[in-house]
């Protein structure tokens, strides 16, 4: 059952070594909640369902069912998704929070050994905004519906503007934790951008409507995200005064959305892949050619990486669409993380994504970021509760050495990710000219092959099948030869690669 202003809040403590649930119950003795335990992750999840929890304190690094695995089952449930955690965490650089980085980064962590008093101001912190959340569902009444919308967001400001409660969907919306915002002026979330050192909030058009009891609807207004993004919201501004007269205006928010008929061109006109956010191809050429311009006037060095997922196709078809589009987010989040600043990150296709990145006068930086790039990638991804790996390979192609134009070291790069791939996936290769020479070999080769097809080149021998005990013939061998004027013949094994990359495989 859900905790209410009248009774002390819940708090789940979740680790499998019981000294630890008892040490954290110990350092919270003097506030004033009711502590309950559970000692895996499976048990908590049935514990969170049941009682719905004011608060979670949940241990990063548990057997079978870790603490991330636990939370990002709560995040697909939408009944358990606003629940707040606090993640015990072993050292905030551990590997893990890189495999789970979007689940970190909206929810709050506390690296162990655990500080009382961060523990501690934590808690209060999170305690405080679940006494709201109940003084608003209370006091609301026939409203309530305002703070439980899936898709609004919710913050709460006190008489001074600043930001007092905030629902877990408007941290998402605005892609950072709950605790980083309380406290901020709500002023500072604003597009326009504000010199004030301290809020004016009491002279702003928003609190001069609310302090006359009015709710102030606004069709369009743009709001900054934590990640230097500004989107566009529709809000209301309601008055409100609960009993301890502390929340003054509740702000309810949802994102606007582009419609659908019109998004994709939108979207293209910007040069922006819509569902990762990165540049897309266009823009990606474009930043080369200027890019390149700019190599010829001061002799810089750039280089081209091409990066393929290996086996994307296999997981979109087996696992479905929304399923891998899930995957090419989280994929986007960690190649943000692996490269440099001063490098330049686009998608180019489907499953495809693109890196330019100057070199400081030597080729071998661009390996630096090839290897960076493969084992971020390399790691595990946890999506919709199902850990998937997504191999990768990429090639190189350096300016000026491998080609003069977006389009030739684009191609190159490919030309190089495709060899990385043949030597089994998660490996990078520079583009080489006998690359290129291959290349155009393959494809003469399959040309032939073509014709050959067409021209029913291809022969059928029959040879004998000996039983050399009783030297008797038992049957007949097929041998299927691609006779080739002046060459020498080929036999099926030698061309059922070229007829596979064809599309041919099935016509002999």
């Amino acid at each position: 059952m859900s905790s209410t202003t009248t009774t002390k809040p819940q708090v789940l403590i979740v680790d499998d070594e019981e000294r630890n649930r008892l040490a954290i119950a110990e350092i919270l003795a003097e506030i004033s909640l009711e502590a309950i335990f559970c000692a895996s992750g499976q048990s908590a999840l049935e514990a969170i369902r049941k009682n719905h929890p004011a608060l979670i304190i949940l241990d990063a690094e548990m057997p079978e069912l870790d603490g991330y695995q636990v939370i990002n089952q709560m995040h697909a449930d939408e009944e358990l998704s606003h629940i707040p955690v606090l993640l015990l965490t072993p050292n905030l650089s551990n590997e893990k929070q890189l495999q789970y980085a979007s689940l970190v980064e909206l929810i709050e962590c506390v690296a162990k050994p655990v500080s009382a008093e961060v523990l501690k101001s934590k808690v209060q912190t999170l305690l405080q905004l679940d006494f709201y959340q109940h003084s608003i569902v209370e006091l609301l009444n026939e409203d309530q519906q305002i703070v439980r919308k899936k898709q609004e967001g919710v913050i709460g400001l006190d008489i001074n503007g600043k930001i007092i409660y905030v629902n877990s969907i408007a941290a998402k919306l605005l892609k950072t934790s709950t605790s980083e915002l309380v406290g901020l002026y709500f002023e500072s979330l604003f597009e326009e951008p504000n010199d004030h050192v301290v809020s004016v909030w009491q002279d702003h058009p928003i609190r001069r409507v609310c302090a006359e009891g009015n709710i102030l609807q606004i069709d369009q207004v743009y709001l900054w995200r934590a990640d230097g993004v500004s989107v566009k919201v529709k809000l209301a501004a309601i008055p409100f005064m609960e009993k301890s007269g502390t929340l003054d205006i509740l702000m309810a928010f949802k994102l606007r959305r582009a419609k659908r008929g019109t998004q994709n061109n939108i979207t293209q006109l910007m040069g922006m892949d819509h569902l990762t956010g990165l540049p897309n191809r266009t823009r990606f050429e474009d930043h080369l050619r200027t890019q390149i311009t700019l190599a010829n006037n001061i002799g810089l060095q750039i280089a081209v990486l091409f990066i393929d997922l290996s086996h994307f196709r296999h997981i979109n078809q087996t696992l479905g669409h929304e399923f891998g589009d899930a995957l090419l987010k989280e994929i986007s989040q960690r190649l943000k993380s692996a490269v440099r600043s001063s490098d330049y990150l686009a998608r180019i296709s489907g499953d495809t994504f693109a890196v330019l990145a100057t070199l400081n006068q030597d080729i071998s930086d661009a390996g630096v970021v090839a290897r960076k790039i493969l084992k971020q990638l390399k790691e595990s991804f946890l999506i919709h509760g199902h850990e998937v790996y997504a191999a990768s390979h990429i090639g190189v192609a350096t300016y000026p050495h491998s080609g003069d134009t977006p389009v030739a070291l684009l191609k190159n790069a490919q030309t190089a990710a495709e060899r990385a791939k043949s030597l089994g996936g998660n490996a990078y290769q520079f583009f080489t000219t006998e690359m290129n020479i291959e290349v155009v070999q393959k494809m003469l080769l399959e040309q032939d092959f073509h014709r050959a097809i067409d021209q029913h080149i291809l022969k059928i021998d029959f040879e004998p099948i000996f039983d050399r005990e009783h030297r008797i013939m038992v049957g007949y061998e097929s041998i299927v030869r691609w006779p080739r004027a002046g060459k020498d013949s080929l036999l099926l094994a030698d061309f059922l690669p070229i007829a596979e990359r064809a599309g041919l495989s099935d016509r002999f």
